[in-house]
């Protein structure tokens, strides 16, 4: 039996870490975070939490 789809709306807060790898019953894992541009050579976070500030009920606006 398939679990039950999740509402995104429902969801209050997401959070990504560096070195964890994503887990999906669709996909492949692929890395949570990723570091992309020159001030990753002078810092990389460890952890980044985004924090669901509503939404239409189709579009979720999230803030870091």
């Amino acid at each position: 039996m398939a679990p039950e789809p999740i509402l995104l709306e429902s969801i209050k807060s997401l959070t990504f870490y560096k070195d964890e790898m994503t887990t999906a019953r669709r996909t492949s894992p692929i890395p949570q975070l990723t570091c992309i541009g020159k001030a990753c050579a002078l810092y990389q976070p460890e952890a980044v939490q985004c924090v669901n500030t509503g939404g239409n009920g189709v579009d979720i606006n999230w803030k870091e």
